[in-house]
């Protein structure tokens, strides 16, 4: 096994964080409730796109007692553009227990995280870190790729029992001169930022004194990619003067989310519009269709939305977008 703890490359690379770390609101505040937050929001989420919505989120909800009592819509609104909004229903949820089980105190054992919803391994590893500074391993992607390289790992990392392996590693290279904390926050953004995916900037790395990568681009070795299925959607905006006529949505994709409802198109149907989205592993073509009422009467499922309050009710982004793309198009019918 490599030492991970060799005295050069430990020094070096607290050195180079030092000059380097990635400034984030999260790290200004390491309470368990705003690291908590920013890990749920950091799920498939982009550090950079995270800010504001983060901002945003301490500011109506600064903690956990606010966001318990939150009506169910207004988290749901404040989520939006973030996507995979079963995040926020989990955070939710979370809130709740904590208030009411837990006095409004995370617990900081790993065993009773991963019960709380929402929490998973990594996340409970990264709440025990970032949080209560203690010693786990929060392993993401930029932890596995690192950890690979130095090891010059040569199996996939797919499987749980190559994982175990890489984390007992990550557990053993945490320094005694520095904290859980500071150690991994250097470690991420070593991997965003020097051992990146493709072409790792090797010659600027403050562990290239103890990596063993041969040909580092190709670790880790990772399972083949799921094919990428591209789907066709039909979605209908109903609307009069007065109100857009959305579905509210149960699941199990956007649930508890307003959506435009599909639609069956006919023959002679021509959609006015096609919005183009990804979602996981799928590539979605949504054609829309415009119906205004006086010709098209809404299905009875439909709820009627004023316009003016289009901006305040939670709305699933490709809608959202849907919905402006055809501003112009229903604005022009409804005045007729």
């Amino acid at each position: 096994m490599i030492d991970f703890q060799h005295p050069i490359a430990t020094q070096n690379l607290i050195n180079w964080f030092q000059v380097n770390n990635r400034k984030f609101p999260w790290r200004e505040n390491f309470s368990p409730y705003s690291v908590t937050v920013s890990e749920f929001m950091l799920q498939q989420t982009r550090a950079e796109a995270v800010v504001p919505y983060f901002l945003q989120w301490l500011n109506v909800f600064p903690d956990w007692n606010s966001l318990a009592i939150a009506p169910e819509t207004k988290v749901l609104s404040l989520w939006q553009g973030l996507g995979y909004y079963n995040r926020a229903k989990s955070l939710h949820n979370l809130a709740k227990i904590i208030v009411s089980n837990f006095s409004n105190c995370l617990p900081s054992e790993k065993d009773q995280l991963i019960q709380l919803p929402g929490i998973g391994q990594y996340t409970a590893a990264a709440i025990r870190v970032f949080a209560f500074n203690l010693p786990d391993v929060p392993l993401d992607a930029n932890l596995l790729r690192i950890f690979a390289r130095i090891l010059n790992f040569q199996q996939s990392i797919n499987p749980s029992s190559a994982k175990k392996i890489l984390y007992n590693y990550g557990l053993a290279s945490i320094p005694n001169i520095t904290s859980p904390r500071i150690w991994f926050s250097a470690l991420m953004d070593l991997g965003s930022l020097i051992c990146l995916p493709q072409n790792p900037i090797c010659s600027a790395c403050p562990l290239s004194v103890i990596c063993q990568a041969q040909t580092p681009s190709r670790l880790p070795v990772k399972p083949k990619r799921k094919q990428i299925i591209t789907i066709l959607e039909h979605r209908a905006i109903y609307f009069n003067k007065q109100h857009i006529f959305l579905q509210k949505s149960d699941g199990p994709r956007w649930n508890g989310l307003w959506i435009l409802p599909t639609l069956e198109p006919t023959p002679s149907d021509t959609p006015v519009a096609t919005h183009r989205y990804s979602i996981t592993r799928f590539h979605v073509n949504m054609n829309i269709y415009l119906r205004p009422t006086h010709n098209f009467p809404p299905p009875k499922f439909l709820s009627p939305i004023p316009y003016s309050l289009l901006s305040n009710i939670p709305l699933p982004s490709p809608h959202r977008k849907s919905l402006e793309i055809c501003k112009n198009f229903v604005l022009s019918q409804s005045l007729q």
